[in-house]
């Protein structure tokens, strides 16, 4: 082995380190690098300004209009008080009275006793998955901790539910997948590879396909394998879901009747407009959650992110026609695009995917559409499988009909296949 030259730089031994794992050149011409698309000043809404031009939006994730919203911005002007940032983490000092205004808040939104929140939904996620099959705090405590544990994750899990499967199988736990939506083949592998405790991860509504897990039947498999003596529990995040579907916006576990099977984390950045994680439940379970360790060592919400995201349900709450429309507009846009021959993925929720199948074919579907003044990026691998890109559409309480026919049209123009909208 070569010896290496220790005086060449921090900055040069870094690059080498991560050269010798990967094709630093390789990747930017494979255009594995993000392609940012700018803003000049909001980025929110149906229309931006890009490059200097109005354009019109549809990858956005606020979905019901609310980030702009003038009662949720004067929630968040009125914490001046407060100050700009959280003391610490929610267990030290960073805890205020709005913070515990939100959980009572968010709590009686969701149904639930009890709600644990945290800065992000990737660190509820990272927190709280190992603390529910792989509790730290084991060690401290004796006659515990011989247990054999396992995961069972739908193979199109969000990333943050991935790295949480790869921080529990560093525990020692089992990690084993089950083809998309396929219950089916999840009661087979828990058959098969069923511990004493198993836990079951999936998506509520998927944000790249834009479907939605079929939650009755996986609790019912859940249900089946604890009467053959397997502890078995299902964790869904429905960052998605929850604040649009459903009669009263709690997420797919409502729309499917099984809020009371299974655990349910959600985010406040999508319907809510705002900033956080939170995970539901009862008293007893969020108290444990708080002492996770995303929890405990993450800085506390601040103060007007806080305040409007009080506001921010109240509103979702009282004004349920704003996920009806974003909903009945995504079906306006999937019944247009398949009477005009192309592969929608998803039902019942607001995101539309328009499969396209060859990576450059996208790329320059999307390009096209940026010159017509539409952003739209294309979705590629690894987002989704090799062989299905294509673009994302989302549908938002800010898009107007003309918005949504402008896109058809425009689409249609660019991808040579000159029908006009339905």
């Amino acid at each position: 082995m070569a010896a290496i030259n220790v005086t060449q730089g921090h900055k040069d031994l870094l690059r080498e380190i991560i050269e010798s794992q990967i094709d630093l050149k390789g990747l930017a011409q494979n255009h594995f690098r993000p392609q940012l698309k700018v803003a000049d000043g909001q980025a929110v809404g149906s229309h931006v300004i890009f490059k200097g031009r109005d354009c019109l939006q549809l990858t956005g994730q606020d979905y019901l209009g609310l980030t702009t919203d003038p009662r949720v911005i004067d929630a968040a002007e009125s914490t001046r008080a407060y100050g700009i940032g959280a003391l610490g983490s929610a267990i030290i000092t960073g805890t205020l009275d709005l913070h515990l205004h939100l959980q009572k808040s968010l709590s009686g939104f969701m149904g639930s006793e009890d709600a644990v929140i945290f800065t992000t939904g990737m660190l509820a996620n990272l927190g709280c998955i190992p603390a529910v099959i792989k509790s730290p705090y084991r060690a401290f405590m004796r006659g515990y901790g011989n247990s054999k544990s396992a995961i069972f994750a739908d193979d199109r899990s969000h990333e943050s539910l991935r790295m949480a499967c790869d921080l529990c199988k560093a525990h020692g736990v089992e990690i084993h997948k089950y083809h998309h939506c396929d219950y089916n083949h999840l009661d087979e592998l828990i058959t098969s590879f069923g511990r004493d405790n198993n836990l079951v991860i999936t998506d509520g509504t998927f944000s790249m396909d834009g479907d939605i897990a079929p939650l009755k039947e996986i609790t019912d498999v859940a249900e089946h394998h604890c009467q053959r003596g397997l502890r078995t529990v299902v964790y869904e995040d429905d960052a998605h879901g929850i604040g649009v579907l459903g009669a009263n916006g709690r997420g797919v576990a409502e729309l499917l009747d099984v809020e009371d099977k299974l655990i349910v984390m959600g985010v406040l950045s999508k319907a809510f407009g705002t900033l956080g994680g939170f995970v539901i439940g009862d008293k007893w379970f969020t108290d444990y959650l708080s002492y996770c360790s995303t929890h405990m060592f993450s800085l506390a919400l601040p103060p007007a992110e806080t305040a409007a995201t009080i506001e921010s349900i109240r509103i979702v709450a009282g004004e349920p026609y704003r996920a009806q429309k974003i909903l009945k507009d995504a079906d306006y846009l999937r019944l247009s695009l398949r009477q005009n021959g192309y592969e929608v993925l998803g039902d019942k929720t607001q995101i539309v995917f328009i499969v396209i199948g060859d990576e450059n074919e996208s790329a320059r579907i999307s390009s096209a559409l940026e010159d017509e003044g539409i952003l739209c990026p294309e979705i590629k691998f690894p987002a989704v499988s090799p062989g299905r890109a294509g673009l994302r559409v989302t549908t938002t309480y800010s898009h107007t009909q003309d918005d949504l026919d402008d896109f058809l049209n425009k689409f249609y123009k660019v991808t040579r296949r000159p029908k006009a909208a339905a």
